[in-house]
């Protein structure tokens, strides 16, 4: 059996893949911890209705077999419940959940 070390997972930072040919080394990726995902929506109003970590298909396994250990996808379905008022709560263009409901595909 394989195991896959994981390190670092309280440090939020920017990082790129190691693998030269892979997209991440390219264009990088941002690591959060799971707690900062929820916190996030929470202070701006949403409230989960449900999460998905799904694991890798056969040919995303076999491509890299760490995935069979960690999940590299996370799905969170959120709904607002009251829109955020505090400045210190919203984001640059002053809606806390716009963003978050645009890539869902959720009506404004």
């Amino acid at each position: 059996m394989n195991f896959r070390i994981v390190t670092g997972y309280f440090a939020e930072r920017e990082w790129f893949s190691s693998n030269p040919d892979g997209v991440r080394s390219r264009v990088a990726d941002h690591h959060r911890m799971l707690s900062t995902y929820l916190n996030t929506l929470s202070a701006a109003g949403f409230v989960l209705e449900r999460a998905l970590e799904p694991g890798p298909s056969a040919r995303q396994a076999e491509r890299v077999p760490g995935n069979r250990e960690v999940p590299t996808l996370l799905l969170i379905r959120a709904q607002v419940l009251k829109e955020s008022t505090d400045p210190g709560k919203l984001n640059k263009v002053g809606d806390p959940g716009r963003e978050v409901r645009q890539a869902a595909n959720f009506p404004p």
